[in-house]
């Protein structure tokens, strides 16, 4: 390792060369930033909770149905009355806690906010290890018209006055606020900015969650006593569930290794990335980590090429030194010094461009994490960048004391040798294969997400406008804003429906069967008015759908059926299902018409086989057919719900928007994506550029004498551009594959795909190939204009 003399001499040789520190210095700056910042995303997904005392004892149950489709897949949400079976049956238990979240309006004076209030039982605060900055928090959770705040909520409505013995209003009911609670960190699965009891009145949808097994609206987590085994107990959970009434519902062709649904208990330590919805996460968090990695390799391989060219160009101060009696130990000593020193000052401007970029990389992923600016991630970032700069340095200062004294002092400059050349060659060949990797995977992501959000979901989603009516209205009161709404300028249709299609918020499902058949089968159930298939401006495809003319919110044993449940039935054609009857459960119903399949999942899920039924209760979301100018009938609607709900926040949206934002990890991720990749071929640029530099002058004599013979500009041009030519060429060769591969990876999570064929490939290397000739375009110029005889003479 360098002493403090070598530091002082590395600092005086780095300031002689400003340019070629400053490029080097902020080149690693940047890898070191950009791998911090995909570092903070990891660290964020890996201390999920860390703060609960007892997290490697504490589950979520998690279950696992058949879905319509025949894909099982896990959800984190179960039902409700299961908490009270598993407490009355089940011992080894410290704590269980249903954790229920719901997104109301909160108001204190004139502020109306939408908040997040989790329902809870009285275990949760220990179970999280909850200590109140202020109040009683047990207080909070004892009485149905009492809440516990955070300080972020707080402040928020009372702008960070002593708030606890405050009266809030939800649904213009008051609350009186017991206590007030720390922020939850960012990324805990326990998101929340109030706290309430499972017995408060503010819990709109209590009624429905205690009686319906069938609602999974909220969560249920169990903290195991000392010793007790998870398996175990799983196993213990499972036949408590199956013993359940609603359990023993369920047909045979409905369960899942005989279970109505299969139960695992899944530890909070595992939740981001085992846990339900988490494959995603998985792979997320797996590729931020790995492109880390990638990121500040390259950087480091910059660094190798831009050393290897300054020790060369340096061979005369090297071999003075050693006449002086300098020992090749001592050079590689000085040179070390300088890569410490280099990194030493990457590593803090690549810090300081990670603080500033932090807060607006999170803005835009639309996420919200932890800092990774605490002691141990800043200690880590040191000791790798200066651990990065002292092996990025070896290879240079290895060159460096291989200098021979005599010979450079001689006037002859030592060429690198051949295995050193083509190392550094191969080491820009990889810059460049990742740079192409990573681009194309990233367009790839963002022409598939562009594909998902514009793709026809069976109707126009533009000139529609959702407004999900506030929480406590009832069936009456919903339908008198409905009709409120619809006499507005600017409204063409008013419809109300259990969910508007492909915003993913509610889904029910039901088992029917045809008269006679054993064979059962689960399809989605939507509940709709009358006015659903015209305000969305959907056609039949055979038979007749339902219309305010013609039916009413009364309904009856009529349901339409989309073209997958015509299929699912069997029947022929969607003609020959018109007519046809089949039951859900003990209810008669009958086909009245056929559409096309409307889009209710994602791209990744295939379509569902789907029934709609006249409904009058269930149905709170509104949708408005605009015609005229949007804008205004959005403000227009906005002002009517606040002159009728002053105490609840507008949840008014255009329905095109909530599409857009199912997609949004998708969109998020692209571009962080190409903000690497443009990272990732700028740094390969800068070592392309270190070797060209290089090559010309490693070439100069042999350019030269082919002028002086005479080879004219376009055939030096063609012997310099078919050396860097080559090696990006292998660099697309070695590229290409991995980006292939990854973009499959990616595209194999949807059932439809866009028809991208090769053009991300062939993208990414066009872009490339435009950096590396930018990259050489200096140097190929000089070698140009040089003149022969000034170069044999030197």
């Amino acid at each position: 390792m360098p002493g403090f003399n070598d530091l002082r001499i590395g600092w005086r040789q780095l300031r002689q060369d400003p340019a070629y520190s400053a490029v080097v210095i902020v080149g690693l700056a940047v890898g070191i930033a950009v791998a911090f910042l995909l570092a903070g995303f990891v660290r964020s997904g890996l201390v999920a909770d860390a703060d609960v005392p007892a997290r490697s004892r504490i589950a979520r149950v998690e279950l696992r149905y058949q879905n319509p489709g025949g894909t099982p897949v896990w959800w984190g949400e179960t039902p409700v009355p299961l908490k009270e079976e598993i407490e009355r049956q089940t011992g080894g238990i410290e704590a269980l806690s249903r954790f229920y979240r719901r997104e109301l309006s909160v108001q204190a004076g004139t502020r109306v906010q939408s908040f997040e209030l989790a329902f809870v039982d009285v275990a949760f605060p220990a179970m999280l290890g909850l200590a109140p900055q202020a109040g009683d928090l047990a207080q909070a959770l004892a009485r149905p018209d009492a809440l516990a705040l955070t300080a972020d909520m707080a402040q928020r409505l009372f702008g960070g006055q002593d708030v606890v013995g405050r009266t809030v209003s939800i649904a213009l009911r008051p609350y009186r606020v017991a206590a007030v609670l720390p922020d939850r960190p960012r990324n805990s699965a326990f998101r929340f900015d109030a706290l309430a009891s499972t017995t408060s009145s503010a819990w709109d949808t209590r009624e429905l969650a205690f009686r319906e097994w069938g609602h999974h609206g909220g969560q249920l987590y169990l903290e195991l006593a000392h010793g007790a085994d998870l398996a175990a107990m799983g196993r213990r959970v499972q036949s408590i569930f199956d013993a359940t009434a609603w359990s023993a519902e369920f047909e045979p062709s409905s369960r899942i290794n005989g279970h109505a649904a299969e139960i695992r208990l899944m530890p909070l330590q595992r939740l981001p990335f085992d846990g339900a919805r988490a494959p995603a996460s998985v792979a997320l968090y797996g590729g931020l980590a790995a492109l880390a990695v990638v990121i500040l390799a390259l950087a480091g391989i910059n660094y190798v090429n831009l050393g290897t060219v300054r020790a060369l160009q340096r061979q005369r101060e090297i071999g003075i030194r050693k006449s002086l009696g300098a020992s090749p130990g001592r050079v590689m000593r000085q040179f070390l010094a300088e890569s410490l020193l280099a990194a030493l000052l990457a590593t803090a401007l690549g810090l300081a461009l990670a603080r500033l970029a932090w807060p607006l990389l999170v803005e835009q992923l639309g996420k919200r994490y932890d800092t990774p600016f605490v002691p141990s991630m800043l200690l880590a970032a040191v000791l790798i960048g200066v651990l990065a700069g002292l092996l990025a340095g070896l290879y240079p200062a290895w060159v460096a004391a291989r200098v021979p004294a005599g010979q450079v002092l001689a006037g002859r400059d030592r060429q690198e040798g051949a295995g050193g050349l083509w190392l550094r060659r191969g080491l820009t060949v990889l810059q460049f294969a990742a740079a192409i990797a990573l681009s194309a995977l990233a367009l790839a992501i963002a022409l598939q997400t562009r594909h998902a959000i514009r793709i026809d979901p069976g109707f126009d989603a533009a000139p529609l406008l959702v407004v999900d009516a506030p929480p406590r209205l009832v069936d009456a009161e919903i339908e008198q804003l409905r009709e409120a709404l619809a006499r507005l300028p600017g409204v063409r249709a008013a419809a109300r429906s259990g969910d508007a299609p492909g915003r993913r918020l509610v889904r029910a499902s039901s088992t029917v069967a045809l008269p006679g058949s054993t064979r059962m089968l689960s399809f989605r159930h939507e509940s709709v008015d009358p006015n659903f298939f015209p305000a969305y401006g959907i056609r039949p495809l055979a038979g007749r759908l339902f219309a305010p003319d013609r039916d009413t919110l009364a309904g009856g044993e009529e349901v339409v059926l989309n073209r997958s449940a015509a299929a699912q039935f069997g029947f022929a054609s969607p003609q020959a299902a018109i007519g046809r009857a089949f039951r859900r459960d003990d209810l008669p119903l009958r086909v009245a018409g056929v559409i096309e399949d409307i889009r209710h999942v994602s791209l990744r899920e295939p379509p569902e086989p789907t029934y709609y039924r006249i409904e009058r209760d269930q149905i709170p979301t509104i949708t408005l057919r605009a015609e005229g100018d949007r804008a205004a009938l959005k403000a227009a609607v906005e002002a009517l719900w606040l002159s009728r709900y002053p105490g609840e926040a507008p949840r008014v949206e255009w329905l095109s928007k909530q599409l857009e934002e199912v997609y949004g990890d998708d969109l998020r991720l692209s571009q962080a994506l190409l903000a690497a990749a443009d990272v990732a071929t700028l740094i390969a640029g800068f070592g392309l550029y270190a070797l060209a530099a290089y090559s010309v002058r490693r070439r100069a004599r042999e350019i030269a004498i082919r002028k002086l013979y005479g080879a004219g500009r376009g055939a030096i041009a063609a012997l310099l551009v078919r050396e860097f030519g080559v090696l990006l060429l292998l660099g697309a060769v070695v590229g290409l594959p991995l980006g292939w591969l990854a973009i499959g990876r990616y595209l194999d999570g949807f059932v439809e795909r866009a028809p991208l064929g090769v053009w991300p490939l062939v993208a990414a290397v066009l872009a490339a190939s435009l950096v590396a000739a930018l990259a050489v375009s200096r140097h190929l110029r000089a070698a140009l204009a040089s003149r022969p005889a000034q170069v044999i003479e030197g």
